[in-house]
């Protein structure tokens, strides 16, 4: 009878153990960031056109138009429509494109290689992603620019954007031009936070020369001369230029749910620079 008090007692404690363990792994898994809903892919997919420097099937891409885009046709030559793209022009194949009304459309074929498949995620990871990378991107100003590198002591334009993608599971092709080809084409004033902004001066022979993330109420976060900076993208050389916008991170609203799309594809392109592969 004297050994009961002991039993229960030991019995009490083995629950407040478990009781411990139980708080300490769901306070561990609270803290830690939500990965999967950054990178994991519902069961959606869409279509995207890609988007040419010129009227040749081997020119360089510079992005993408979605399936079902109006597209403002400017000229025609050979296989290609030129189509205005925002602030630059671009070709898209005929066969991309589809006539009705007297409008032209983004109309992919799913089986062309001008197609791109789109793969979209949650709403709610778009938002948790564009937040995670601008919070990062932040924690990055001040570090120094360091022409090659892609951090983390310090970074080149293009490297601090392949390196706050990277660290979020989605990979960019290593140097400006190449990233112009990386998301959906979007305009100036449709920005949203985690957009690439492009810059090129004036008789500049490369695509672009310049990149950067755009971090809300008219600024950006990106690797300037002076080192990792966020400035406001007004003045001569911002507003003079100013190049294009890339959208990585896409929400579409046209379903009955909003989600949203990583356009990070494993195709590649011809890049002057360091490398026009993707990182891993």
């Amino acid at each position: 009878m004297k050994r009961r008090p002991n039993i229960a007692k030991r019995l009490l404690m083995c629950v407040l153990c478990f009781v411990c363990l139980m708080t300490a792994m769901l306070s561990a898994y609270a803290e830690t960031p939500n990965q999967e809903l950054q990178t994991q892919p519902t069961d959606a997919t869409g279509y995207a056109s890609i988007v040419r420097n010129s009227a040749s099937f081997g020119s360089a891409d510079i992005g993408s138009m979605k399936d079902g885009t109006a597209v403002t046709v400017l000229a025609q030559k050979g296989n290609f429509y030129k189509i205005d793209c925002y602030d630059m022009t671009g070709y898209v194949a005929k066969s991309q494109v589809e006539e009705k009304d007297g409008t032209y459309y983004i109309h992919c074929d799913p089986a062309s290689s001008e197609t791109e498949q789109i793969t979209y995620t949650e709403h709610v990871a778009a938002l948790e992603l564009r937040h995670s990378l601008l919070a990062l991107a932040r924690k990055q100003v001040g570090k120094p620019y360091i022409y090659g590198s892609t951090g983390p002591r310090g970074f080149d334009c293009s490297g601090l954007t392949t390196y706050l993608y990277k660290n979020h599971g989605v990979g960019l092709y290593r140097t400006a031009e190449g990233q112009l080809a990386d998301g959906v084409i979007v305009s100036k004033e449709g920005m949203q936070v985690g957009d690439l902004i492009f810059f090129r001066k004036a008789g500049d022979t490369t695509l672009a020369s310049h990149v950067g993330i755009y971090a809300g109420d008219n600024k950006m976060i990106h690797a300037g001369s002076k080192g990792i900076a966020c400035v406001e993208l007004t003045g001569f050389y911002y507003e003079g230029n100013f190049l294009c916008a890339r959208r990585v991170i896409n929400t579409d609203c046209s379903g009955q749910s909003q989600t949203a799309v990583v356009a990070s594809l494993g195709r590649t392109l011809p890049a002057s620079g360091i490398s026009g592969r993707r990182a891993g």
